[in-house]
Protein backbone atom coordinates (compact mmCIF):
# COMPACT_ATOMS: atom_id res chain seq x y z
CA UNK A 1 0.00 0.00 0.00
CA UNK A 2 2.91 2.75 0.85
CA UNK A 3 4.76 1.45 -2.38
CA UNK A 4 1.50 2.25 -4.28
CA UNK A 5 1.48 5.96 -2.59
CA UNK A 6 4.81 6.40 -2.92
CA UNK A 7 4.56 5.84 -6.72
CA UNK A 8 1.22 8.15 -6.83
CA UNK A 9 2.40 10.70 -5.45
CA UNK A 10 5.80 11.02 -7.24
CA UNK A 11 3.71 10.30 -10.56
CA UNK A 12 1.59 13.50 -9.80
CA UNK A 13 3.97 15.65 -8.66
CA UNK A 14 6.44 14.72 -11.50
CA UNK A 15 2.70 15.72 -13.49
CA UNK A 16 2.51 18.84 -11.78
CA UNK A 17 6.20 20.08 -12.42
CA UNK A 18 7.45 18.32 -15.47
CA UNK A 19 10.24 15.42 -14.24
CA UNK A 20 13.33 17.10 -15.74
CA UNK A 21 16.17 14.32 -15.21
CA UNK A 22 19.73 15.36 -15.60
CA UNK A 23 22.16 13.16 -15.62
CA UNK A 24 24.85 12.80 -12.81
CA UNK A 25 28.14 14.44 -12.68
CA UNK A 26 30.87 14.65 -10.66
CA UNK A 27 33.29 18.07 -9.32
CA UNK A 28 37.17 17.93 -9.35
CA UNK A 29 37.36 21.35 -7.39
CA UNK A 30 34.92 22.69 -5.11
CA UNK A 31 34.61 26.62 -3.94
CA UNK A 32 33.30 28.00 -1.02
CA UNK A 33 32.31 32.01 -1.58
CA UNK A 34 31.02 34.19 1.55
CA UNK A 35 28.13 35.77 0.10
CA UNK A 36 26.62 39.20 1.65
CA UNK A 37 23.82 40.99 -0.08
CA UNK A 38 20.77 42.71 0.35
CA UNK A 39 17.04 41.52 0.82
CA UNK A 40 15.65 45.13 0.47
CA UNK A 41 17.78 47.33 -1.13
CA UNK A 42 16.31 50.82 0.51
CA UNK A 43 16.65 48.60 3.72
CA UNK A 44 20.57 48.46 4.89
CA UNK A 45 18.89 46.39 8.08
CA UNK A 46 18.25 43.37 5.57
CA UNK A 47 21.50 42.40 4.88
CA UNK A 48 21.74 38.22 5.08
CA UNK A 49 25.11 36.07 4.81
CA UNK A 50 25.59 32.35 3.20
CA UNK A 51 28.06 30.59 2.28
CA UNK A 52 28.09 29.15 -1.32
CA UNK A 53 29.24 26.73 -3.01
CA UNK A 54 30.42 26.23 -6.44
CA UNK A 55 31.34 22.87 -7.68
CA UNK A 56 33.00 22.33 -11.05
CA UNK A 57 33.61 19.52 -13.30
CA UNK A 58 34.24 19.18 -16.67
CA UNK A 59 32.34 21.10 -18.91
CA UNK A 60 29.85 21.25 -16.14
CA UNK A 61 29.12 23.05 -12.84
CA UNK A 62 26.93 24.10 -10.02
CA UNK A 63 26.44 26.99 -7.76
CA UNK A 64 24.09 26.77 -4.57
CA UNK A 65 23.40 28.09 -1.17
CA UNK A 66 25.03 25.72 1.39
CA UNK A 67 21.84 26.54 3.73
CA UNK A 68 19.56 25.49 0.69
CA UNK A 69 21.16 22.61 0.44
CA UNK A 70 20.52 21.71 3.88
CA UNK A 71 17.01 22.80 3.60
CA UNK A 72 16.60 20.64 0.02
CA UNK A 73 17.73 17.75 2.69
CA UNK A 74 15.33 18.19 4.84
CA UNK A 75 12.67 18.72 2.90
CA UNK A 76 13.29 15.59 1.41
CA UNK A 77 13.70 13.95 4.42
CA UNK A 78 10.46 15.27 5.99
CA UNK A 79 8.60 14.67 2.40
CA UNK A 80 9.97 10.92 2.90
CA UNK A 81 8.91 10.43 6.44
CA UNK A 82 5.27 11.85 5.28
CA UNK A 83 4.93 9.55 2.70
CA UNK A 84 5.82 6.16 4.84
CA UNK A 85 3.60 7.49 7.59
CA UNK A 86 0.70 8.19 5.10
CA UNK A 87 -2.72 7.24 6.55
CA UNK A 88 -5.57 6.26 4.92
CA UNK A 89 -3.29 7.50 1.21
CA UNK A 90 -3.44 10.73 2.55
CA UNK A 91 -0.01 12.42 2.41
CA UNK A 92 0.24 15.38 4.44
CA UNK A 93 3.20 17.61 3.99
CA UNK A 94 4.49 20.25 6.56
CA UNK A 95 8.33 21.92 5.53
CA UNK A 96 6.98 25.22 7.53
CA UNK A 97 9.90 24.57 11.07
CA UNK A 98 12.51 23.64 8.76
CA UNK A 99 15.20 26.97 7.89
CA UNK A 100 14.77 28.83 4.40
CA UNK A 101 18.05 30.06 2.76
CA UNK A 102 17.76 33.55 1.28
CA UNK A 103 19.21 32.69 -1.61
CA UNK A 104 17.18 30.72 -3.56
CA UNK A 105 18.95 30.92 -6.99
CA UNK A 106 20.82 28.03 -8.48
CA UNK A 107 23.09 28.12 -11.31
CA UNK A 108 23.56 24.61 -13.90
CA UNK A 109 26.41 24.74 -16.56
CA UNK A 110 26.85 22.16 -18.80
CA UNK A 111 28.83 22.46 -22.07
CA UNK A 112 28.20 26.24 -22.04
CA UNK A 113 24.42 25.93 -21.95
CA UNK A 114 23.29 27.70 -18.88
CA UNK A 115 19.90 27.26 -16.11
CA UNK A 116 18.65 29.38 -13.85
CA UNK A 117 16.78 28.08 -11.05
CA UNK A 118 14.36 30.29 -8.77
CA UNK A 119 11.11 30.12 -6.97
CA UNK A 120 7.92 31.94 -7.05
CA UNK A 121 6.41 31.17 -3.75
CA UNK A 122 6.82 26.62 -3.95
CA UNK A 123 7.39 26.48 -7.08
CA UNK A 124 10.84 26.49 -8.89
CA UNK A 125 10.89 27.67 -12.27
CA UNK A 126 14.44 27.21 -14.64
CA UNK A 127 15.25 29.72 -17.74
CA UNK A 128 18.49 30.69 -19.66
CA UNK A 129 19.24 33.66 -18.29
CA UNK A 130 18.98 36.75 -20.83
CA UNK A 131 22.02 38.08 -19.40
CA UNK A 132 25.38 38.27 -20.54
CA UNK A 133 28.52 39.57 -18.90
CA UNK A 134 30.87 41.61 -21.35
CA UNK A 135 34.30 41.52 -19.19
CA UNK A 136 36.75 44.55 -19.96
CA UNK A 137 40.35 43.33 -18.61
CA UNK A 138 42.20 46.03 -16.52
CA UNK A 139 45.31 46.04 -15.66
CA UNK A 140 45.33 46.50 -12.22
CA UNK A 141 46.30 43.43 -9.49
CA UNK A 142 46.22 43.33 -5.74
CA UNK A 143 46.36 39.86 -3.66
CA UNK A 144 43.20 38.26 -2.39
CA UNK A 145 43.04 34.93 0.03
CA UNK A 146 46.82 34.58 -1.12
CA UNK A 147 45.64 34.36 -4.79
CA UNK A 148 47.54 36.99 -7.53
CA UNK A 149 44.47 38.61 -8.85
CA UNK A 150 43.75 41.23 -12.02
CA UNK A 151 40.63 43.36 -12.43
CA UNK A 152 38.25 43.35 -14.73
CA UNK A 153 34.29 44.91 -14.93
CA UNK A 154 31.28 45.07 -16.72
CA UNK A 155 27.83 45.31 -16.77
CA UNK A 156 25.02 42.89 -15.72
CA UNK A 157 21.84 42.71 -14.65
CA UNK A 158 21.99 46.78 -15.15
CA UNK A 159 24.31 46.98 -13.10
CA UNK A 160 28.39 47.73 -13.32
CA UNK A 161 30.66 44.46 -11.33
CA UNK A 162 33.92 44.81 -10.63
CA UNK A 163 35.68 41.16 -10.84
CA UNK A 164 39.16 39.91 -9.17
CA UNK A 165 39.99 36.62 -10.82
CA UNK A 166 43.37 34.55 -10.71
CA UNK A 167 44.91 33.15 -13.83
CA UNK A 168 46.79 30.76 -11.33
CA UNK A 169 43.87 28.96 -11.76
CA UNK A 170 42.72 28.87 -15.38
CA UNK A 171 38.99 28.31 -15.16
CA UNK A 172 36.84 30.81 -16.43
CA UNK A 173 34.15 30.23 -13.85
CA UNK A 174 32.49 32.24 -10.80
CA UNK A 175 30.01 32.56 -8.50
CA UNK A 176 26.42 32.80 -9.81
CA UNK A 177 26.29 33.23 -13.61
CA UNK A 178 29.50 35.46 -13.83
CA UNK A 179 32.19 33.55 -16.03
CA UNK A 180 34.07 33.67 -18.79
CA UNK A 181 36.73 35.17 -17.73
CA UNK A 182 40.90 33.64 -17.94
CA UNK A 183 40.89 32.47 -14.69
CA UNK A 184 38.65 32.22 -11.38
CA UNK A 185 37.01 34.68 -9.96
CA UNK A 186 38.32 35.19 -6.67
CA UNK A 187 36.51 38.14 -5.44
CA UNK A 188 33.23 39.95 -7.32
CA UNK A 189 30.50 42.83 -5.91
CA UNK A 190 28.39 45.39 -7.80
CA UNK A 191 28.91 48.92 -7.59
CA UNK A 192 26.72 49.62 -5.03
CA UNK A 193 27.86 46.53 -3.02
CA UNK A 194 24.51 44.91 -2.78
CA UNK A 195 25.75 41.73 -3.69
CA UNK A 196 29.70 40.70 -2.96
CA UNK A 197 30.89 37.28 -3.03
CA UNK A 198 34.52 36.36 -2.05
CA UNK A 199 36.38 33.39 -2.37
CA UNK A 200 36.83 31.31 1.27
CA UNK A 201 38.89 28.68 0.36
CA UNK A 202 39.23 25.91 -2.67
CA UNK A 203 39.17 22.06 -2.59
CA UNK A 204 40.40 19.27 -5.10
CA UNK A 205 37.69 16.80 -4.35
CA UNK A 206 35.11 14.42 -6.30
CA UNK A 207 31.32 15.19 -5.23
CA UNK A 208 28.37 14.30 -6.88
CA UNK A 209 26.70 17.16 -8.93
CA UNK A 210 23.33 17.07 -8.29
CA UNK A 211 20.70 19.78 -9.78
CA UNK A 212 17.13 20.33 -9.10
CA UNK A 213 15.24 17.68 -10.84
CA UNK A 214 11.73 18.77 -10.79
CA UNK A 215 11.22 22.51 -11.95
CA UNK A 216 8.75 24.32 -14.63
CA UNK A 217 10.45 24.71 -17.51
CA UNK A 218 10.36 28.63 -18.99
CA UNK A 219 11.79 31.43 -19.98
CA UNK A 220 13.28 34.24 -18.39
CA UNK A 221 10.42 36.84 -19.41
CA UNK A 222 7.71 34.66 -18.24
CA UNK A 223 9.49 33.84 -15.28
CA UNK A 224 9.74 37.57 -14.68
CA UNK A 225 6.22 37.78 -15.40
CA UNK A 226 4.94 35.47 -12.62
CA UNK A 227 7.02 37.15 -9.92
CA UNK A 228 5.78 40.68 -11.02
CA UNK A 229 2.54 39.02 -10.50
CA UNK A 230 2.94 37.68 -7.45
CA UNK A 231 4.71 40.48 -5.84
CA UNK A 232 1.67 42.74 -6.71
CA UNK A 233 -1.01 40.29 -5.91
CA UNK A 234 0.17 38.51 -2.98
CA UNK A 235 -2.86 37.46 -1.32
CA UNK A 236 -4.58 35.95 -4.51
CA UNK A 237 -1.33 34.01 -5.02
CA UNK A 238 -1.15 32.69 -1.52
CA UNK A 239 -4.87 31.98 -1.76
CA UNK A 240 -4.21 29.59 -4.66
CA UNK A 241 -2.30 27.25 -2.73
CA UNK A 242 -3.42 27.34 0.50
CA UNK A 243 -6.25 24.22 1.20
CA UNK A 244 -7.95 27.14 3.22
CA UNK A 245 -7.98 30.32 1.86
CA UNK A 246 -7.36 33.46 3.78
CA UNK A 247 -9.88 36.27 4.55
CA UNK A 248 -7.61 39.95 4.59
CA UNK A 249 -8.97 43.58 5.25
CA UNK A 250 -7.37 45.88 3.69
CA UNK A 251 -4.89 46.66 5.75
CA UNK A 252 -3.50 43.33 6.02
CA UNK A 253 -3.90 43.40 2.23
CA UNK A 254 -1.18 46.64 1.75
CA UNK A 255 0.84 45.14 4.68
CA UNK A 256 1.33 41.92 2.47
CA UNK A 257 1.70 44.01 -0.78
CA UNK A 258 4.48 45.82 0.87
CA UNK A 259 6.35 42.86 2.55
CA UNK A 260 6.33 41.58 -0.94
CA UNK A 261 8.29 44.34 -2.46
CA UNK A 262 10.68 44.33 0.18
CA UNK A 263 12.08 41.03 -1.58
CA UNK A 264 13.73 43.40 -4.12
CA UNK A 265 17.56 42.38 -5.00
CA UNK A 266 16.86 40.73 -8.27
CA UNK A 267 20.90 39.54 -9.57
CA UNK A 268 19.03 39.20 -13.02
Amino acid sequence: MKKNIFLYFLLLYGFYFGQNKISVDSSYITCKYHTVFLKDTTDMTTKKEEIMTLQIGNNVSLFKSDQKHITDSLQEKSLDESIRNAVNGHIVVNFGKIPKSNFFQEVYSKNNKIKIFDQVLKYVYAFEPVNKMQWTLLNERKVISNYNCKKAIGVYGNRKWVAWYTDEITISEGPYNFKGLPGLIVEIYDEKDFYHFTLQYLRKVKTPILPINFFIDTSFEKFNEKRRDVRDNPVQYLNEIMNNPIAVDKKMEEDMKRNAKRRNNYLD
